[in-house]
């Protein structure tokens, strides 16, 4: 069974261990924020992500670990507007870009425009 995988930037960088296309990952994983996401790929793109990994208690304490090979990795640039309400940067509605990767520690993650990883992963 091939899982589709949020892997937020911010929580790779705090608690992530790099992973790369054809590496057994070992992940905790919730059901949470994925309709959020699919709003921000463009309708001619769309997204089916089903699972975000976790690292900091969107799951219930004893969750179970999934473990899967790599199968493929896509790097998510958003484009991002301030909100005149709340001078905070919020990402814009269909303006993802994927760029496919070979691991998660490249370039990317450098950009200021990076919000994270979609990852297929075989946990079969």
């Amino acid at each position: 069974m091939v899982m589709t995988i949020w892997v937020d930037a911010w929580q790779h960088e705090c608690c992530g261990a790099p992973f790369k296309v054809a590496a057994k990952v070992r992940w905790t994983l919730a059901v949470r924020g994925v309709d959020f996401l699919r709003s921000l790929f463009p309708a001619a793109q769309p997204v089916a992500i089903t699972h975000a990994e976790e690292h900091h208690g969107d799951v219930p304490e004893h969750a179970p670990i999934t473990v899967g090979l790599v199968v493929s990795i896509r790097a998510v640039q958003l484009r991002y507007e301030r909100s005149p309400e709340t001078d905070t940067r919020l990402p814009v509605p269909g303006s993802a870009r994927l760029t496919q990767v070979d691991n998660s520690d490249g370039p990317e993650t450098r950009s200021a425009g990076f919000a994270g990883y979609i990852v297929e992963v075989d946990a079969g």
